[in-house]
């Protein structure tokens, strides 16, 4: 039926692109300019950074049940002892959080690290799911201190494999890699990941990212939530909440049951940052879309379910 409903939806006369790749093989594209240009990702750069705790996990580097404070020795005797990284991961760490605290270090922190580092604990770890920036950037010191300089770890043992060594990482007026929103990348760049996604953490013949790890990444990753993985969204059944994020409204405090995107299929999962920066990766279809650039006119109508089922539509299987 081609593809002109999702060049409407994804306003493909603004300053987007938008790729679809079926078994690695490009299907589609859409470019704001003549060339993939990169653009900032901002949260997908979670879903990268999730990655990165895998292969880190998978070398025995660190454990996913690791107190942060193993790698924050301020929090070994105070009210966060026992945030763990899985906490971390799956947003029930129970760490202090409100919008004007998020707005106060994205927009003023020079040092975005120690500001969210110096937050106070406001639930018990596992017991509250939020979507939490300022948790996120705590990832930072977990993991430069568990494998050492970050940037050269995330080249060496993840955009190096997969051919994406030129993705960029922003870093805050400290010096610290923004975990929770500093990536720019191009699409081409983020259908590899959707790919290594596709095949288990796989890039060829060479295992990247643990089997096992990308399984559970892109499930239900606590009980809290069952559409968040490991800084991953997932369609899993189950009591869920979006957060404001996944859907384009406003945030909602009593959880839904069923999936977040039920008319697609059951496995799919994404990868989603500010502005509908959005990768959606659906591995009984084989299929990676992508769709980066200018926030869309009407955002509230652009949720990941309309993304993801137009683009079903539209391919020729």
């Amino acid at each position: 039926m081609g593809f002109r409903s999702l060049d409407t939806l994804v306003d493909a006369h603004q300053s987007v692109t938008t790729k679809v790749f079926v078994d690695g093989e490009r299907v589609y594209e859409n470019l704001s300019t003549s060339a993939d240009r990169p653009w900032r990702v901002y949260s997908i750069t979670k879903s990268v950074v999730s990655l990165l705790i895998g292969i880190a996990e998978g070398e025995g580097l660190l454990s996913l049940d690791d107190p942060v404070a193993k790698y924050v020795p301020a929090w070994r005797a105070g009210p966060s002892a026992e945030v763990t990284i899985r906490h971390l991961i799956t947003m029930t760490s129970g760490r202090e959080w409100s919008m004007e605290l998020d707005d106060e270090m994205v927009s003023i922190a020079s040092d975005q690290t120690a500001f969210a580092l110096g937050l106070g604990q406001s639930d018990s770890p596992g017991t509250v799911w939020r979507y939490d920036n300022l948790a996120a950037q705590v990832l930072e010191p977990v993991l430069t201190g568990a494998c050492g300089d970050l940037l050269k770890f995330a080249q060496s043992r993840l955009f190096h494999p997969i051919a994406c060594s030129d993705i960029m990482w922003q870093r805050d007026g400290a010096g610290n890699l923004l975990t929770y929103a500093g990536l720019t990348a191009t699409a081409e760049q983020l259908g590899a990941i959707g790919q290594l996604m596709i095949n288990r953490g796989k890039y060829g013949d060479v295992q990247v990212v643990p089997a096992e790890y990308v399984a559970q990444a892109t499930s239900r990753g606590s009980a809290a939530n069952s559409a968040y993985g490991y800084l991953w969204w997932s369609n899993s059944s189950g009591n869920f909440l979006d957060g404001g994020v996944a859907v384009g409204n406003a945030p909602e405090d009593s959880a839904k049951v069923g999936r977040l995107a039920p008319s697609v299929p059951a496995d799919a999962f994404w990868a989603l940052g500010w502005g509908s920066q959005l990768m959606a990766v659906v591995p009984s279809k084989k299929l990676v879309a992508v769709r980066l650039g200018r926030r869309p006119r009407y955002p509230d109508d652009f949720t990941i379910e309309k993304f993801t089922a137009t683009v079903l539509d539209c391919v020729n299987w």
